[in-house]
């Protein structure tokens, strides 16, 4: 898989997750880019930020490619894999809870995507190191 592919779907994960936890709440917007566990947390996050009236503002400083891999399951299906270092600040918004409502942080992801029945990719799966 081609780095700027890579970027590319990392990018639209982070601009659904934006939409989701922002100010309008866009929930319907998850099942484009998210699937299984990964929609059911961004899913879970955005409910509760809507039902607290709050949302959060997140920045996009740096993405950074480690991996893009294509993978078979074992059923021979094609699913991809990507390795990226990011670097992103937030703030929540609307919140009476000020305690830890800004944050920056830069950690390693790696992403889990499936192809769909319509051909498009939508990540299922991710797992988070904190670099500290």
């Amino acid at each position: 898989m081609r780095v700027e592919e890579a970027e590319s779907l990392v990018k639209q994960q982070q601009t659904v997750k934006d939409e989701a936890i922002g100010p309008n709440h866009e929930l319907h917007n998850l099942v484009d880019g998210l699937d299984e566990s990964m929609l059911l947390q961004w899913k879970s996050l955005a409910e509760i930020a809507k039902g607290k009236c709050c949302f959060w503002r997140f920045v996009l400083l740096q993405l950074t490619i480690l991996q893009a891999n294509i993978l078979s399951d074992e059923t021979g299906k094609e699913n991809k894999e990507i390795e990226a270092l990011v670097d992103e600040a937030s703030k929540l918004v609307g919140s009476s809870h000020k305690k830890n409502s800004n944050y920056y942080s830069t950690y390693t992801i790696r992403y889990f995507l499936k192809k769909q029945e319509d051909g498009s990719w939508k990540l299922c799966e991710g797992d988070v190191e904190i670099q500290s």
